[in-house]
């Protein structure tokens, strides 16, 4: 499980990447998640708190979660899934709280 210290570190690295068009052809959210989450696969990260960390970071709404855990799902991204699921449920201004 993640925690506010974690999202406070991965904040505090977002002037520090360099800007570059690497990730510019991936356009949507669920893209973005499938593409950092399988990066961090061989690093042997877990893929729930990867994808936490990145919906948190981006402060997504939890209809935005929602729709990308509906097309992750089908794609085989179940522990990822389970997790935006779980983050989102039916709240409508805001993700979870983070577990602490």
């Amino acid at each position: 499980m993640i925690d506010a210290a974690d999202l406070e570190r991965l904040k505090a690295l977002e002037g520090t990447v360099p800007d570059t068009d690497a990730l510019l052809p991936l356009t949507s959210i669920p893209e973005i998640i499938a593409y950092v989450v399988t990066s961090c696969r061989a690093d042997g990260a877990d893929e729930g708190d990867i994808a936490e960390l990145l919906v948190r970071a981006a402060d997504l709404s939890p209809d935005a979660v929602r729709r990308a855990e509906r097309v992750l799902r089908p794609l085989g991204y179940a522990q990822v899934s389970d997790r935006l699921r779980k983050i989102a449920g039916r709240r409508q201004h805001s993700l979870a709280p983070l577990e602490s």
